[in-house]
């Protein structure tokens, strides 16, 4: 197999008013493809040349390949970067507000943990001040504080 210098170029068309991004002839860009392949059949290797020569190939036709992939990634982010940032622009805005709330459940589920007995804080005294007296409260308290090994005090 002879060495050839492989030239593969696409033409990118855009037209973002119509919101078109295609190959400017794309039948002459898979033609000139297939020429390029038929060109570097795969064969037997029967010898330390041979091998040198199929890695060589390989390594090229891989080349060929990144730069068409690398002409897909940049053409199609030219084309929708406007519509990405504006997108993420809003997307932020919904995030930023829910991690507000996160603000706020997170230490009314940290104090529910408390009270359901779920707590990783071992005090030693819970006093509560009763202002009206709700059994069940109380109950879940007592309970914790036995669990815990402490003790309760309501006032």
């Amino acid at each position: 197999m002879e060495e050839k210098d492989v030239k593969f170029e696409l033409e990118v068309v855009s037209d973002k008013e119509l919101g078109v991004l295609k190959l400017g002839d794309y039948e002459k860009s898979l033609e000139t493809a297939n020429q390029i392949l038929a060109n570097n059949p795969v064969f037997v290797i029967n010898d330390d040349n041979d091998k040198k020569i199929a890695k060589d190939t390989r390594a090229r036709l891989n080349k060929v390949a990144e730069q068409v992939n690398r002409v897909r990634i940049d053409s199609v982010d030219e084309f929708t970067r406007e519509f990405t940032s504006q997108c993420k622009e809003i997307a932020d805005k919904f995030k930023a507000r829910a991690n507000e709330f996160d603000e706020v459940i997170k230490p009314y589920e940290e104090a529910q943990k408390v009270v359901a007995g779920e707590s990783v804080l071992k005090p030693k005294v819970i006093t509560c001040i009763v202002k009206f007296y709700d059994e069940k409260v109380l109950k879940k308290l007592a309970d914790f504080c036995t669990k815990n090994g402490c003790e309760l005090s309501v006032k």
